[in-house]
C-alpha cells in the first residue's frame, strides 16, 4: 500500500464537474487505466473514486475500493500501487512518447548541420579555371565567405602540360577551428566537416503496428525534427546555395526511422547495430 498524508490546513479545493464525473464513471467501467501517471501535486480532487488532474483536462480512474478518503486526519491511501505504475505505462510500449524519445537518443548522436570540406585536408588549392572542381571552388569559397576558411591568391600546375595557373589556397581561421569535426560529413570519403547546431524531435507523426521480422519486434516510425542554435554562417545564401542540406533544414525537417523493440525498449535501429 502507498499512503500519502495531507495536512489538516489544506483549503478545500473546487470539486469535479458533473461532465467530469459522468466521463470518469464510463471510463472508470471500461477498465481504462491508461489515461495518464499518478502524480499527486497536480491532484484537484477525489471525488466518486476518482481523480481529476489540475495539469491537463486528462483524468485518471481508479477502482473505488483501491481509494479510502478519511474526512477526520485527510489521509489518502491509493492502493494496488501495481495498477498505480501501470498507468504509467512501460518504455517497451508502441507510443508516440516512446518513440520520441528512442529517435531523439539517435539525433544526439549527431553532429548537427555540417558542411562538408571540399578537400581531404588543409591547407587546400583549388585552380580558378578548374573545370572539373567547380562544385568544390564554389563550396570553398562560400566557407571562406562565413568566415571558416581564408583564400588566399597563388598558383598550381595545369593538369595538361607544365604550365602554371592561377589558383586560390584555402587555409582554416581562427573561427573555422570552433567549428571543424573530424570525419563528420555524411559522404563517402567521410572528409572533415564544420557542424553547427543540434537535431531536436518536434513530433511523431503517425507510426505503423510493430510487427516480427526475423525474431525482431520493429516499427517504422515518420517523424519531424529541427535544427536548433545553428551559427548565424549556417545562414547565409551562399552556404544554402551551395550545401543542399543546409537550404533543406529549415523549419520542421521531415525524417523516417524503423525502431526497434529490445530489451530496455525502443531503440533507433542505426544505435541498435552498433
Amino acid at each position: 500500500m502507498l499512503a500519502v498524508a495531507i495536512g489538516r490546513q489544506q483549503p478545500r479545493l473546487p470539486a469535479c464537474s458533473r461532465q467530469d464525473i459522468l466521463f470518469l464513471r464510463q471510463r472508470f467501467s471500461g477498465g481504462d487505466v491508461s489515461a495518464s501517471c499518478i502524480n499527486l501535486p497536480h491532484f484537484r480532487q477525489i471525488q466518486v473514486g476518482a481523480l481529476c488532474l489540475l495539469s491537463d483536462t486528462t483524468f485518471l480512474p481508479l477502482m473505488e475500493r483501491n481509494l479510502v478518503m478519511s474526512h477526520r486526519t485527510n489521509m489518502f491511501v491509493v492502493g494496488t500501487l501495481s495498477l498505480a505504475l501501470a498507468a504509467c505505462g512501460s518504455s517497451k510500449d508502441p507510443s508516440k512518447s516512446n518513440f520520441s524519445k528512442a529517435i531523439q537518443s539517435f539525433l544526439d548522436t549527431q553532429k548537427g548541420l555540417c558542411a562538408a570540406v571540399p578537400a581531404r585536408q588543409m591547407p587546400f588549392i583549388l585552380a580558378n579555371e578548374d573545370l572539373l572542381r567547380q562544385q568544390e571552388r564554389k563550396r570553398a569559397d562560400a566557407l571562406t565567405d562565413a568566415g571558416l576558411l581564408n583564400r588566399s591568391d597563388t598558383e598550381t600546375k595545369q593538369v595538361f602540360g607544365n604550365g602554371m595557373q592561377p589558383a586560390g589556397k584555402y587555409d582554416l581561421t581562427e573561427k573555422g577551428k570552433k567549428f571543424l569535426v573530424a570525419n563528420a560529413a555524411d559522404t563517402v570519403a567521410s572528409q572533415d566537416a564544420f557542424c553547427t547546431g543540434k537535431y531536436t524531435m518536434v513530433n511523431v507523426d503517425n507510426f505503423t503496428e510493430p510487427s516480427d521480422m526475423m525474431g525482431v519486434k520493429l516499427s517504422e516510425v515518420n517523424f519531424r525534427y529541427k535544427v536548433q542554435g545553428a551559427e548565424d554562417w549556417a545562414n547565409s545564401e551562399a552556404m544554402r546555395a551551395s550545401y543542399r542540406n543546409f537550404a533543406e533544414q529549415t523549419g520542421d525537417i521531415k525524417g523516417r526511422a524503423t525502431l526497434v523493440l529490445t530489451n530496455d525498449g525502443w531503440m533507433h535501429e542505426r544505435l541498435f547495430k552498433r
